[in-house]
């Protein structure tokens, strides 16, 4: 347990003190995540569980106060969780073996042994009967709010209430047989070790602790050994466990994702089932056997989790975790159930507790107005769906939903996640142009597109420049000035890229080092004008109108789940695929790429570099391919950047 350490500013607030950081990682390590969890992750669950207690608890004290009572009653709490089935049953078991440890303690020696009933019997003149025991063993166990647990809220739930019993038996039955799948090969050590595990609790002789966990006020006149106490522990407890096998569904689901990528990217580079192929190497080297992405973790051990699980969880996985149970609750209480979400609710705190909160880093940065403020106002956000791709789901017109990121742009570092969704109204480019400045931007700088082109495949990297005002979000018009009419004779073409964006200012850094200096990746399409740009030496002038440039509609944080050179890239026109291809194909990599424009000259953070584009423009087509008025382009990155969509509109003809 960790506490606070004092401070001479009397400015300073005092350091957090977390204390059940032991608890929950013990709860952790049962329900599935690797024996020492990240400090950072376990404060975090401490966090929301303690808000969600809280939350509950000020529910509980409504519900009392509206039927004329002071204090809260276990029976207030019961209410609240009365629509989740799974966790009144669970509730109801855990409130019976209270009981029978209980009356156990006072009845024998303390040790929990089973009660013992002797009936004598009367005495016989010639022989004594023998006596008579009956064992009164807890299976059945019987609780003093069994009536309150068991008592339905209408009539629709009277009928279920059999079905509720079969769905709590084999839930019952479905944890015993992975408690025993997880045991059978333990060795001793692991087994006490998993033991005491199970046996964590939060209130357990722990009540007094508990109390000033939550900061219960003293006229809520809750006793420390109150059936109210042990109910908010078992809600906690249902909270960490709630957040820790969501967090590694999130994390799994994240893995499953980027290892998809990674190998769809391979297989571009050597045909699937050659030794030689990335993809099978990049298996290989991450099986269990190898030891590799997993380092030293021993594949004997009797007791060892699946591989996916044995690098622990991080803030990001709770926090989308807890997200997406949100999401769940919103959904319920959409379908006209009143408080069916069990009494815990959006994250929120209160009194000392509300400045605590500790959210993550964004991985995935939207920018855009929302709904909820008018579109007056400029929000950054991460989408709550972390699958979603922005900007079909806008073209679409679903409902797109983002947690809103504090913070004045992408390269605040102090931007953090909040619980606070806000429903997107038009969506931005992910960084304000006004503090881009200058975009760099490769050419040539993909084999099959050089070889298209017929052109030699340069030695250093090809740049030129454009201004933020060619810059425009997804589903803003592509603008083609008359400059560059008429489009049959200037050739007006697209072109799918990758965008980099520099989160720290660069200068003279080493190719090993080049990725730190990366914010992070989105897209772009670079509309060129063909007939411009094969004019002159220089390619500026065809690249820099105004309004030509879309990019978006996601900016990806660097964090080492994506592998900038394994993104597959598409563009399409009028739904006609004509680029298809994986920057595994770059003849620059981005590391190199960041180094090479680094010497000598200072990126400055917010500066994006464009990395170039594959194989397929329309240039190079016969018959050639030009975009026209109202048509609609779509371009593609992978690893979570998403799809821009936007159309052609030529300027001086009618708006579309």
């Amino acid at each position: 347990m960790s506490k606070a350490k004092p401070t001479d500013d009397k400015n300073t607030p005092p350091a957090k003190e977390y204390r059940y950081a032991t608890e929950i990682s013990q709860m952790m390590f049962v329900f599935g995540e690797v024996q020492d969890p990240l400090t950072e992750t376990v404060n975090l669950v401490e966090d929301i569980v303690r808000g969600q207690v809280v939350e509950i608890l000020i529910q509980a004290r409504q519900l009392a106060a509206r039927k004329g009572a002071r204090n809260v009653s276990p029976e207030d709490l019961i209410f609240l969780i009365r629509y989740d089935r799974g966790k009144v049953n669970r509730l109801r078991t855990y409130l019976g073996w209270k009981d029978v440890r209980k009356n156990a303690k006072q009845d024998g020696d303390g040790a929990g042994a089973a009660e013992v009933d002797i009936d004598e019997g009367q005495a016989d003149e010639a022989t004594t009967k023998p006596r008579k025991m009956t064992v009164k063993l807890p299976w059945d166990i019987v609780t003093v709010y069994s009536e309150v647990l068991r008592t339905g809220m209408n009539a629709k739930e009277d009928e279920d209430e059999d079905e509720d019993e079969v769905e709590a038996h084999e839930d019952s039955i479905a944890r015993l047989r992975e408690a025993d799948e997880a045991t059978r090969r333990m060795t001793r050590e692991e087994y006490v070790h998993y033991s005491e595990c199970r046996s964590a609790s939060f209130t357990y002789r722990k009540a007094k602790r508990f109390r000033e966990f939550i900061n219960l006020p003293a006229y809520l006149d809750i006793k420390p050994n109150d059936d109210t106490i042990d109910i908010l522990g078992f809600l906690a407890f249902e909270m960490v466990r709630a957040l820790c096998v969501g967090g590694l569904a999130v994390k799994r689901a994240l893995e499953e994702s980027y290892q998809a990528v990674e190998i769809t990217g391979a297989k571009r580079k050597a045909p699937e089932g050659s030794e030689s192929s990335p993809g099978k190497r990049r298996r290989r080297s991450m099986s269990p056997e190898s030891g590799g992405a997993w380092g030293s973790v021993p594949g004997s051990s009797l007791f060892l989790p699946p591989p996916e699980a044995r690098r622990a969880l991080r803030p990001a996985h709770i926090q989308e975790a807890f997200a997406k149970m949100q999401r769940d609750w919103a959904h319920q209480r959409g379908s006209g159930m009143r408080n069916w979400r069990g009494g815990l609710c959006n994250y929120k705190l209160v009194g000392t507790l509300r400045s605590t909160t500790t959210m993550s880093h964004w991985t995935r940065l939207i920018r855009f107005t929302a709904v909820e403020t008018g579109g007056k106002k400029i929000h950054l956000g991460q989408p709550v769906d972390p699958k979603v791709d922005v900007g079909l789901a806008i073209l679409k017109k679903h409902s797109l939903k983002a947690h809103e990121v504090s913070g004045s742009s992408a390269l605040d570092s102090s931007a953090r996640v909040t619980s606070k969704v806000l429903t997107v109204d038009t969506l931005l480019e992910p960084i304000d142009p006004q503090q881009i400045g200058l975009v760099r931007c490769l050419g040539l700088n993909y084999k099959d597109h050089a070889a298209e082109a017929k052109m030699a495949i340069p030695e250093v990297p090809v740049l030129f420049y454009k201004p933020h005002t060619t810059l425009i979000p997804a589903l803003a018009p592509i603008r083609i000035p008359r400059a560059a009419q008429p489009v049959k004779e200037h050739l007006s073409d697209y072109e799918v890229e990758l965008a980099v964006v520099i989160g720290k200012d660069a200068k003279d850094v080493k190719e090993s080092e080049a990725l730190e200096y990366v914010l992070g990746y989105t897209g772009a399409n670079d509309v060129s004008f063909r007939k411009h740009q094969l004019t002159t030496s220089q390619w500026c002038f065809s690249k820099s109108f105004d309004l030509t440039n879309p990019i978006g509609p996601a900016l990806v944080r660097n964090t080492g789940h994506i592998n900038p050179q394994t993104l597959p890239l598409t563009a399409s026109v009028n739904a006609r695929l004509l680029q298809n291809g994986t920057t595994a194909d770059q003849i620059f990599t981005v590391a190199k790429t960041v180094a090479f424009l680094s010497q000598g000259t200072t990126l400055k953070a917010g500066s994006v570099i464009l990395t170039g584009t594959p194989a397929g423009v329309g240039f190079v087509r016969e018959p050639k391919i030009w975009l026209n008025h109202g048509d609609e382009v779509r371009t593609y990155v992978g690893g979570g950047i998403g799809t821009l969509v936007n159309k052609v509109v030529e300027e001086g003809r009618a708006k579309l």
